[in-house]
């Protein structure tokens, strides 16, 4: 055995597939291997023999959704990743993987017909992605073993803002958390998640049919109102700002942070700024290391942030980052969110300790 990651890639483009083969076979940690090696044998494991398959939208087109379906009934754990582009109908797509099982989505390079952006494009922003998926598939080691008898980490009450930052993972999660709330939930929610324009609208039109929250890609200008859930858009930063008439989402096009717009840090100091000791940061699942400094921001101003648990998490890296720096007041799965939330305006409850 070699020990490489084997990556499948299904798409019809010559050039693409070229391209993409190129730069994964550059990392000494793996190789991609032919469609034809998913056909099934006879006798063999259930299982798809790929640690991560690569599926190409425009390639399959309306069948995707029915692709990705097919292949998470054979292989439940197996990450896909959907390599999509930057269109409405690609968005609504993407979406529907999604919720069908789909792990994560890439955008396609912009110039794929200019060989050497097309490269630089897919090692700066796909292979750090691959990677991250692959070791979420395991390499074989069990999860680091939580500390026994540490004292349970609470949530206090009251809150009066929640601020929520995903990446890699985030839109299944974020459906997760936000349908453990009741519709009459009292607090406002916003949240930065790393997407492209057109797909934060898809997003927010996919968690409105999720949850009974009321969920709305944010506008300059909107009031953070209860029981609204506001959605930064692809390509702005997104900022809560305290007005005479109550607190105000703000968006603007200032240089990204973390090469990424919108940033979690940004929305997340803002919340501190103006909610306080009221602001509650929560991290899920994601790539990298935004939202670290933000969630600082909060603790230093007295409030409070919740992350989800780094070994339950589709990209570990951001929570992982959260637990190391000792900023979260608590860590916990995703299923314990709901009544961790709701604590928030009544009694404390205990989450896992880490």
């Amino acid at each position: 055995m070699s020990g490489k990651k084997r990556i499948l890639f299904v798409d019809d483009s010559s050039m693409l597939r070229r391209m993409l083969a190129e730069v994964l076979v550059s990392h000494p940690r793996l190789e991609v291997i032919a469609p034809t090696d998913l056909r099934p044998v006879p006798g063999a494991p259930k299982g798809i023999p790929a640690d991560l398959v690569i599926l190409d939208l425009e390639n399959l087109g309306e069948n995707l959704v029915h692709v990705v379906s097919t292949l998470r009934r054979r292989d439940a754990r197996v990450p896909i990743l959907v390599f999509t582009s930057l269109t409405a109908r690609a968005a609504e797509q993407t979406m529907l993987a999604l919720a069908a099982g789909a792990t994560d989505f890439a955008v396609k390079p912009a110039r794929a017909g200019h060989f050497r952006l097309a490269m630089e494009y897919l090692r700066s922003e796909l292979l750090p992605k691959v990677l991250e998926l692959v070791h979420a598939n395991g390499d074989g080691q069990a999860p680091p073993p939580r500390r026994e008898g540490a004292p349970p980490m609470r949530l206090r009450s009251p809150a009066d803002l929640i601020v929520i930052g995903g990446s890699s993972g985030g839109p299944q999660a974020l459906a997760e958390v936000l349908g453990q709330l009741p519709a009459e939930f009292p607090l406002p929610i916003l949240v930065v998640q790393h997407m492209p324009p057109l797909f934060t609208q898809e997003l927010a039109r996919h968690l409105s049919g999720r949850c009974r929250l009321i969920v709305q890609e944010a506008r300059d200008g909107d009031m953070a109102e209860p029981g609204v859930v506001s959605i930064a858009p692809g390509d702005f930063h997104m900022a809560i700002e305290a007005t005479r008439g109550g607190r105000r989402i703000r968006l603007n096009q200032e240089p990204p942070e973390h090469a990424c717009r919108p940033a979690i840090d940004v929305l997340f100091r803002s919340a501190a700024v103006v909610s306080g000791g009221g602001a509650l940061g929560i991290i899920l699942t994601g790539m990298g290391n935004d939202g670290i400094r933000g969630s600082l921001a909060i603790r230093r101003a007295g409030g409070q942030v919740l992350v989800q648990d780094p070994a339950l998490a589709l990209a570990e890296s951001m929570p992982r980052s959260a637990v190391e720096t000792g900023i979260a007041n608590a860590i916990a799965p995703l299923a314990e969110f709901g009544s961790l939330l709701t604590s928030l305006v009544g009694e404390p409850v205990a989450a896992s300790a880490s």
